[in-house]
């Protein structure tokens, strides 16, 4: 009776149905573990509580269990489960009873909890939820630490003097670094350095500097800092004389969740120091491997930086309809037959020569409607036929890029169009702001795949003419400077999506005049 009734007392609260196992009574919960209500009855009544069998810990432990099966875990929680899974390294975490020893090996992790091994002066295991722990760290089997999560300073006390002695030396030699040191971190994150258009005070250069995930896997960047050369290595030289936090890392860099993903890039604006300086950036996996990438700024980058697009927030929105518009395009791209294509294509003007760099744009219009890639283009400037309505269809200039940097950021790259405009009629001393300047003033010019100087933003982002058929474009007048064109590998040349494949939600934005 008290066996039924415990058991009814777990499905009402926490879900499951009576059921049979190997000719026992249980209960198999909605989690699909089984639980033996009777059993545990009779376990207390033959040891009682003080064996460590009570029917109240049994209702309990499943209702933690059931809570913990629903809460996410954090970073540091993944990696110990991932740690654990991986034989032959010996993890720690602090005792759960708050008895001495302070911190204690893990026996295992399963199902929730992590289940330690009984020290010495303890004649019990203890066990704990894995939502519980904050910090561990782990060794090899000869003592060898190999990796701390969240062991901060103040727990430094408690660490055994081998531990404590290879940690501090571990940050010690963490302070001081080599470039032959940073080559391993290149297969997880890419380091790239722009120009910046504000300035710190009168005394710092100022720089964006942004950082790619290259990696397959998630990673989590855990401290950084700035280095400046010293002898034949790199010494820390942050303004607080310590490095910097994961905490400050996603605050300055704009990283909105615990992991940097695959692919995914994050920029700080406004970084400063004066070159050389050396960035370097400790991190680790969700697979638990650990690395230091870093990169050397040598000196000023090219430009004032009076031209540099600061980065701006990103439109999911806008992500989500260029992703849209790809899936369905694909589609489309797949079940294309020669009819439908040769009305997408648009015709050769009378006016086209032979010579005209435009010639390729014609010729490669087959293969960028059938095989071509969506990104977001911004327009730079366009013949002013195309602004007001009429049948004539004329040449103009866009930017874009094949970073995907740009897929929740297009107003980003409308922004370096604009500014990549505001240099017409403009003679510079600078080179390249000056070949630049002569691209956009002279609108003869059939410049394709030309790559705009960082000068403008620390990605990589190209220009090229092509030409405005009106009836790829909404209502045949080109009434906003943002749309989708197709780009292809083999070519520079690029092409507008024409606008009847776009999503309800582009075309209402382009009417409404919000892009």
């Amino acid at each position: 009776m008290i066996g039924a009734f415990l058991g009814e007392c777990t499905i009402r609260s926490l879900g499951g149905h009576w059921a049979t196992h190997e000719n026992m009574l249980c209960i198999a919960l909605d989690r699909k573990d089984l639980v033996f209500p009777h059993n545990k009855v009779i376990k207390q009544f033959r040891y009682g509580k003080e064996g460590g069998d009570s029917i109240l810990a049994f209702y309990e432990i499943n209702k933690l269990m059931d809570e913990v099966k629903s809460r996410t875990l954090t970073p540091a929680q993944e990696r110990l489960q991932e740690f654990s899974r991986h034989g032959g390294n010996r993890i720690f975490v602090p005792n759960m009873s708050g008895a001495t020893p302070r911190w204690v090996q893990v026996a295992e992790v399963n199902d929730g909890q992590v289940k330690l091994l009984a020290p010495p002066t303890q004649r019990y295991a203890v066990s704990g939820l894995i939502t519980d722990v904050k910090c561990f760290y782990v060794c090899d089997p000869r003592g060898q630490l190999l990796h701390t999560e969240w062991v901060n300073k103040s727990d430094w006390h408690s660490l055994p003097p081998d531990i404590l002695k290879q940690l501090q030396s571990k940050l010690a030699a963490d302070t001081s670094l080599t470039l032959n040191q940073l080559e391993r971190g290149k297969q997880f994150i890419e380091i790239s350095y722009g120009a910046s258009d504000q300035r710190a005070d009168g005394r710092y250069y100022c720089y964006s500097t942004s950082i790619k995930n290259i990696s397959p896997h998630k990673i989590q960047i855990t401290r950084f800092g700035g280095y400046i050369p010293q002898d034949a290595a790199w010494q820390l030289s942050s303004v607080t004389g310590d490095f910097y936090t994961a905490d400050q890392f996603k605050d300055w860099y704009g990283q909105k969740v615990e992991y940097l993903l695959p692919g995914e890039t994050v920029c700080d604006a406004l970084n400063w120091g004066n070159p050389p300086v050396l960035w370097a950036y400790h991190g680790i996996t969700n697979t638990g491997e650990s690395f230091v990438a870093g990169k050397v700024l040598e000196k000023p980058l090219a430009g004032s930086g009076a031209h540099f697009v600061k980065p701006v927030q990103p439109e999911p929105e806008m992500e989500r309809i260029v992703n849209k518009l790809r899936a369905s395009y694909e589609l489309r791209q797949q079940h294309m037959n020669s009819i439908a294509l040769a009305s997408l294509l648009g015709p050769t003007p009378p006016w086209l020569k032979p010579t005209d760099g435009l010639t390729e744009f014609f010729e490669r219009q087959t293969l960028l409607l059938t095989e071509g890639h969506i990104v977001w283009g911004a327009l730079v400037q366009a013949n002013q036929l195309l602004f007001k309505p009429g049948e004539a269809n004329c040449p103009a200039l866009l930017v874009h890029s094949p970073d995907s940097y740009f897929d929740s950021r297009p107003q980003e790259l409308r922004l370096i169009g604009h500014t990549f405009f505001s240099l017409k009629n403009i003679d510079f001393a600078d080179p390249e702001l000056k070949e630049v300047a002569r691209l956009v003033t002279d609108e003869m010019d059939r410049s394709m795949g030309f790559e705009l100087p960082k000068v403008f933003s620390n990605k990589v982002v190209q220009s090229a003419t092509f030409m405005g058929f009106r009836k790829h474009i909404p209502n045949g007048v080109l009434s906003s400077g943002l749309f989708p064109i197709l780009t292809h590998p083999s070519t520079r040349a690029v092409m507008m999506v024409p606008f009847e494949f776009w999503p309800i939600e582009l075309i209402v934005l382009w009417k409404e005049g919000s892009l």
